[in-house]
């Protein structure tokens, strides 16, 4: 009996670790069935682009949904073959998602510091192969901060522009105002003058306004 237990046991073990097993393989292809065939892809992007954190199991997705995963994230110094250093992006996706090599790969970042790839557009050029590293681009988030500088100094300047007319304005105030001031005083001058004349002459003499 006690025999039968053991093997009982070990059996619901092993069973219990082949679902688990499963399970993680689900999580790491994402959504995409275990049946379907799937590719390795590479996607490069420069260090001004800033993966902003990716990290190899980070989810890939198309149009917003997950479809796969990171696999490995590698650094590329620069050398003859690559001027500039960068990173080299390898993650699995369904063969069904027939990349080509103008396709859009994007990092995106969460507010809660979170990132993932997410391909935008597939891409209506050659189609890419195992041995394709396609070009990434850095994320709105990333690209907002990177033309930040930029906009703070456009802001900065257009406020600098704006204080210099509010204060040519001010200065012209009292000079608007003055001659305000005197051509109302010339036109009270004129109704008084009306008035004191009501009949329009003086002395038998045409009755001459003031002149405004």
């Amino acid at each position: 009996m006690t025999h039968d237990q053991n093997a009982f046991k070990a059996g619901l073990f092993i069973i219990l670790s082949l679902l688990l097993g499963v399970g993680i393989l689900i999580a790491i292809r994402g959504t995409g069935s275990l049946l379907d065939p799937m590719q390795d892809l590479t996607v490069a992007f420069s260090l001004e682009d800033n993966v902003g954190g990716l990290q190899p199991g980070d989810q890939v997705r198309v149009g917003g949904v997950i479809q796969g995963r990171i696999r490995k994230i590698r650094y590329i110094p620069s050398d003859n073959q690559h001027p500039a250093p960068h990173f080299h992006v390898e993650f699995t996706l369904p063969a069904r998602f027939d990349l080509r090599h103008d396709a859009v790969v994007v990092v995106e970042q969460g507010l809660t510091g979170t990132s993932h790839l997410n391909i935008t557009s597939l891409g209506t050029g050659q189609p890419v192969d195992p041995k394709t590293i396609l070009t990434g681009q850095g994320g709105s988030l990333s690209r907002a901060l990177e033309q930040a500088p930029r906009i703070m100094t456009r802001l900065q300047t257009t406020l600098d522009e704006a204080q210099q007319v509010v204060s040519q304005i001010r200065h012209q105030i009292p000079a608007v105002v003055q001659r305000y001031d005197s051509t109302l005083t010339r036109i009270d001058q004129a109704f008084t003058e009306v008035k004191r004349h009501p009949g329009g002459h003086q002395n038998g003499h045409p009755f001459r306004c003031c002149r405004i």
